[in-house]
């Protein structure tokens, strides 16, 4: 009776350690418990928590706009090999506006790299108005706008009866 054995193949890099091929009995490079994006402020606070680690020596967080395409958004140390939780967190102070995603891809000591889980946001250009006073008095109205935008944008102050008064642009 021949003990199963384990061979670097590109399978086994995909999916993880493995013993016999068509076998069921494989396992991941980690236990992955969850991974969210959440939007704080002007970034994306991306975390994410393992239950196990085998060989793990970073993190990388990568974005897309399409879900196909990704780019490096930064890189998180690893914590080799584990059965301790632990919990990760990395924020993209640049998101893109509007959709986009993010995928966490593990990398291990020997240069091999694991994408996994694809998560949405969506990021809406403005995220705050303030005006003031409100009604105007002595003709003088006060705007201030916290956005994130990659693009100028457009104000355009109207009064009640959508009378445009003044057009400014931010870039």
């Amino acid at each position: 009776n021949m003990a199963p054995t384990c061979s670097p193949c590109s399978i086994t890099w995909n999916v993880g350690s493995c013993v016999p091929a068509g076998s069921g009995f494989c396992t991941l490079p980690i236990q992955l418990v969850g991974f969210d994006a959440v939007v704080k402020g002007s970034g994306v606070h991306l975390h994410w928590i393992t239950e196990t680690e085998e060989n793990v020596d970073y993190y990388t967080i990568e974005r897309s706009r399409n879900g196909n395409d990704f780019v490096a958004v930064g890189t998180v140390p690893g914590n080799g090999t584990t059965t301790l939780r632990h919990e990760y967190e990395l924020v993209d102070e640049h998101p893109f506006i509007g959709q986009g995603y993010y995928r966490l891809v593990e990398t291990d000591l020997f240069g091999h790299s694991v994408a996994h889980r694809i998560v949405e946001v969506k990021i809406d250009g403005a995220q705050s108005v303030e005006l003031h006073p409100v009604p105007v008095t002595k003709g003088v109205l006060n705007l201030r706008l916290s956005f994130h935008s990659i693009q100028s944008s457009l104000a355009i102050i109207s009064d009640i009866m959508g009378v445009a008064h003044c057009e400014a642009v931010f870039s």
